[in-house]
C-alpha cells in the first residue's frame, strides 16, 4: 500500500473513532434518554459510524434542555439587550424629569 494512501486511510479512520468516542461519553453522560435509548444508539452509533455520530449527535443537541447561565455579563453583552436597557433608562429618566417638574 502506498504511503500517502495508507496516511490518509489512518487519518480518517483516527478522526471517525475520535467522533464516535466523544459521542459515546456525551451520550452515556446524558441523563434525558432511558437506558433503551441509549443502547439504541450506541449500536447505531458504532454499527455506521458517519451516519451514527450524525444522527445521535442530532437528538443529543435537540433533546438536551436549554443552557441556563447566572452570569448577567453574557446577558447584557448583547446589543439587543443592551438596546433594550437603554430605552428603560431613558423611559424612568424621562419619567423622573416629568414627575419632577408636576411637584414644583
Amino acid at each position: 500500500m502506498n504511503p500517502p494512501i495508507f496516511i490518509a486511510l489512518a487519518t480518517v479512520t483516527l478522526v471517525l473513532v475520535t467522533m464516535d468516542v466523544i459521542a459515546t461519553i456525551r451520550l452515556v453522560r446524558a441523563p434525558w434518554f432511558s437506558q433503551g435509548q441509549k443502547i439504541a444508539q450506541l449500536f447505531f452509533l458504532w454499527l455506521l459510524p458517519i451516519i451514527g455520530f450524525i444522527f445521535v449527535w442530532h437528538f443529543m443537541n435537540e433533546m438536551a434542555p436549554p443552557k441556563v447561565t447566572t452570569d448577567l455579563r453574557t446577558w447584557l453583552e448583547s446589543d439587543e439587550m443592551a438596546r433594550r436597557l437603554s430605552n428603560v433608562q431613558r423611559d424612568e429618566n424621562l419619567h423622573s424629569i416629568e414627575q419632577g417638574s408636576t411637584e414644583i
